[in-house]
């Protein structure tokens, strides 16, 4: 991936909140309402990767001893036309055990 311009291993990811702190401020959301305009960046170590088809991920992350699922979908990545590519490329790197870092919306 080095050779392709993705850097693996980056050496600091800007966090905007922690995962506690997210999940307080955000567990009053009913299940079908998003946040878009409230963008977030959180890390944490990946406790579960589920996929449904090619299109969609679900991580399971932990840190400071709370725990959130992440929602990863084609639909909401801001890509090129090569999106489908760029997709697999991206979250086929993903293994349980890494610490990642995240930019997105409570939903």
């Amino acid at each position: 991936q080095e050779s392709n311009g993705i850097n693996m291993y980056p050496h600091h990811f800007p966090i905007t909140t922690s995962i506690p702190n997210f999940i307080s401020t955000y567990d009053h959301l009913e299940s079908d309402e998003r946040l878009p305009s409230a963008i977030h960046s959180i890390a944490g170590r990946v406790m579960e990767i589920r996929s449904r088809g090619r299109k969609m991920r679900f991580y399971a992350i932990q840190a400071n001893g709370s725990q959130l699922q992440i929602f990863a979908s084609i639909h909401n990545y801001h890509l090129g036309s090569d999106a489908l590519d760029e997709f697999k490329q991206n979250h086929g790197n993903i293994r349980r055990g890494d610490i990642i870092g995240i930019t997105g919306y409570p939903g």
